[in-house]
């Protein structure tokens, strides 16, 4: 008599029996003589945080503002100005409460309002170094009030004249929180996971960028020389040509060209976080640097500044 026919050994075979070793899931099966087998897993997943904050917690629209005045009139103006659920808001009284906040490691404000007649050149050095350490979400300052005679104000620093009006005050808010909402930048994402590039064109979009997406090193070059990206989210292991070989070659191109200075700016995206890696990139002529898995927030940030210098680059008059 011959033995029942299994469909085991042949599964075992071709299905992939490590998945469910390494996940310590259950793999189950039914067969019926003459019809068919059908085999089902049950494995787990907890949801990306990934995917929680892109859906979840949209950052596009959050402001952090810190008011810097020892008048409680200017203050209230400003804040009265400002009252909004986008924003959350910290009133500072004192050059030594500015000073020591400064000196905290916490995160950092997306505007500082302060009064000009604060600042000195101690303070303006202070300020300027803070913001140089900050390596996203670079703070926004505006100065109320002309600075005392022999103080220079750095020239990406804003500023309003007083009286304050609330008009002009819900300007600079509106122009920041239309900035906030649509980046407006044209990025490349160089990823030969298909899933992956899927999830950063999906984050993009919500972000407000036009994307496409390149397979390899090679075909990035390719066509970031038909199309002149903002930026590309580069990873750094891909087949082909691999992103530290994409982001050398790029930057020879733009030295070849004779361009001033460079207009496009490189994000590695390695699984790697080794101490060595973000050398590694930097080296490459990769600008910036995000670990895998990266969250929304470390992405947008890094976006939201290269949005800000490229913004400020277009408003310079051209003299050429």
């Amino acid at each position: 008599m011959n033995a029942p026919y299994s469909p085991w050994p042949q599964l075992k075979e071709r299905f992939p029996f490590a998945l469910v070793d390494l996940t310590n899931d259950e793999i189950e099966g039914a067969t019926k003589p003459g019809i068919g087998s059908r085999f089902w897993l049950r494995i787990p997943f907890l949801i990306s945080s990934v995917m929680q904050t892109a859906d979840s917690q949209p950052r596009s629209c959050s402001i952090a503002l810190w008011v810097a005045d020892d008048s409680e009139n200017v203050r209230e103006s400003i804040l009265s100005a400002m009252q909004s659920p986008e924003i959350t808001l910290r009133q500072i009284t004192s050059v030594a409460e500015l000073q020591a906040d400064l000196r905290k490691k916490g995160p950092p404000p997306n505007v500082l309002i302060i009064d000009g007649s604060w600042l000195n050149t101690t303070l303006v050095r202070a300020l300027d170094k803070w913001r140089k350490q900050v390596s996203s979400n670079v703070p926004r300052i505006i100065v109320t009030r002309a600075a005392p005679e022999g103080i220079r104000i750095p020239d990406d620093w804003n500023q309003l004249s007083r009286p304050l009006q609330q008009n002009a005050i819900r300007k600079s808010l509106q122009q920041l929180r239309d900035f906030s909402r649509h980046l407006g930048l044209r990025v490349l994402v160089a990823e030969n996971n298909q899933a992956n590039a899927r999830l950063a064109v999906l984050l993009l979009q919500k972000m407000g960028c036009d994307t496409d997406i390149a397979a390899n090193g090679k075909q990035a070059i390719q066509m970031h020389q038909e199309h002149a990206y903002d930026t590309i989210l580069m990873d750094c292991q891909m087949p082909v040509m691999d992103g530290y070989e994409a982001a050398r070659r790029i930057r020879e191109l733009e030295i070849q060209s004779g361009a001033a200075q460079s207009t496009c700016r490189i994000i590695a995206m390695t699984a790697s976080a080794m101490p060595g890696d973000r050398m590694r990139c930097l080296e490459a002529g990769m600008d910036d640097y995000l670990a895998k898995p990266f969250d929304v927030s470390s992405l947008h940030d890094i976006l939201s500044r290269f949005a800000k210098e490229k913004h400020q680059a277009e408003e310079q008059p051209n003299h050429g």
